[in-house]
């Protein structure tokens, strides 16, 4: 400041520093003296920015507390719990299993475990998807029928199945070998479902070595 004479700053902002002075303004563009605290509205004194200060403060605080709380949808497992999907009485598999071999269940945050969120919330859960081929039909038609594609015909290989037929099973070879591919579940329906096998049937699973799966290693 030169010659005693006051400058006159004007802020629109809540809070503003000039030389690490801060003054709150409440949005008013009142015109200030920094360096002498004086001010043209006698309603703004340095009490009113003290207290601007401190509550900003507590808001920075409460702001990092805050992100450090996990979100409820990403606890570990062992922090929530989820519905069991019923058992459909025919496939005996997850009643609402879609085409991705997933269903869509309620999970619920447990009791003392603290997350932002709701503590309700959706997650997938792994199920095997059927759409009416039963793994005892398929093998049965590769063993007895299957030299004449009937195996392949009846899980949506029309082509191929027409193949082995007018071949006599591709002379008697694809006909074994569709027996192997089938009865280890290589050879799965066309439309990509799962082989219906019942409750205590066998179920031939596939694991794939990626970054989600390495852990099972």
């Amino acid at each position: 400041m030169n010659g005693g004479a006051m400058n006159n700053y004007y802020f629109s902002g809540s809070l503003a520093s000039v030389d690490n002075k801060f003054v709150d303004f409440e949005d008013s563009g009142i015109p200030v003296d920094i360096y002498n605290n004086e001010y043209e509205n006698p309603k703004v004194n340095i009490e009113s920015a003290s207290r601007s200060i401190m509550l900003n403060s507590e808001n920075i605080l409460d702001s990092s507390y805050n992100s450090d709380i996990p979100s409820c949808d990403g606890l570990y497992s062992s922090q929530y719990y989820c519905d069991e999907p019923k058992i459909d009485s025919k496939t005996y598999e997850y009643e609402g299993c879609q085409k991705n071999n997933t269903v869509l269940v309620n999970c619920y945050v447990r009791e003392g475990v603290e997350c932002s969120g709701s503590k309700t919330f959706y997650q997938f859960k792994s199920c095997y998807y059927t759409n009416g081929y039963h793994f005892s039909v398929a093998l049965g038609l590769s063993v007895f029928l299957g030299i004449c594609g009937i195996d392949r015909m009846y899980l949506g290989y029309v082509g191929y199945g027409l193949f082995k037929l007018f071949t006599i099973g591709g002379f008697g070879f694809l006909w074994v070998y569709d027996i192997l591919l089938i009865s280890l579940q290589i050879v799965i329906p066309r439309d990509g479902s799962n082989y219906i096998v019942g409750s205590d049937g066998p179920r031939s699973i596939h694991f794939l070595r990626n970054n989600n799966t390495y852990n099972a290693f």
